[in-house]
């Protein structure tokens, strides 16, 4: 999710999590507005309040990653690779060098 997506998600979310239920509690008090209706107004939009964030949180979380992100991804994956080799690397040198000892071993008793 762009950054501005992301601040119009918040300001949906506190516009319907508290404006909404402020205002109908406003209309109940000051107006007379019928305070069951009022309180199924309030609840429907802190539902939907919680709805939305949990989508933008979610696609928020899910999004492409940006520039900065995937340069930083290829680094780290050829990091990984060559950290991979060098590895293998190492490896066939304890192999080798496993060989020479057994060779060394084999000589070393023939002697005595």
């Amino acid at each position: 999710m762009s950054r501005l997506g992301g601040v119009l998600a918040t300001i949906m979310v506190v516009a319907l999590g508290l404006g909404v239920p402020v205002a109908c509690m406003y209309f109940t008090v000051e107006r007379g507005f019928s305070s069951m209706l009022s309180t199924i107004i309030a609840l429907a939009s802190i539902g939907s309040a919680l709805t939305i964030g949990f989508f933008a949180v979610i696609e928020g979380a899910l999004s492409p990653s940006t520039g900065e992100d995937v340069e930083a991804r290829r680094r780290l994956d050829l990091l990984r690779a060559s950290h991979r080799a060098m590895l293998e690397e190492l490896d066939e040198i304890v192999s080798l060098l496993r060989e020479i000892r057994d060779v060394l071993r084999g000589v070393e008793a023939e002697r005595h």
